[in-house]
């Protein structure tokens, strides 16, 4: 006798689906923002009711933007915030510059700037 499993989406796959976030409006407020021509938009992955995305620019500039899912976003991104101008006062660890935290009825945009620094990831040490 054989059983079939249907896979169904996660609890997290689903409250997407459902918030359905405009990324074409996403594209514009982040170009619009930084004056510039998106080159490309790439997904880094989830977490935490968010899902990051790296845009790469034509003049070469990288910025994050993070869209957090209205599981209390504001306190998460708030608190996320905070932690990180904590760290950046208090240590010399570099981390990311906020320039600005957009909402829009149950949508979240923080944008944050990247760089990239070459290293050894945590989990191999």
């Amino acid at each position: 006798m054989s059983s079939s499993r249907s896979s169904s989406p996660s609890p997290h796959d689903e409250l997407w689906n459902v918030a359905n976030p405009d990324m074409d409006a996403l594209d514009i407020i982040v170009t619009q923002h930084f004056h510039a021509d998106r080159l490309e938009r790439v997904a880094l992955g989830d977490g935490g009711y968010g899902r990051a995305f790296i845009y790469t620019f034509n003049n070469g500039r990288q910025v994050v933007a993070k869209v957090v899912l209205p599981v209390r976003p504001v306190f998460k991104t708030e608190s996320e915030v905070a932690a990180m101008m904590l760290v950046k006062e208090k240590t010399s660890l570099p981390v990311p510059d906020v320039y600005f935290i957009f909402k829009e009825r149950d949508l979240l945009i923080a944008l944050k700037t990247y760089q990239t620094r070459k290293g050894i990831e945590l989990r191999r040490i």
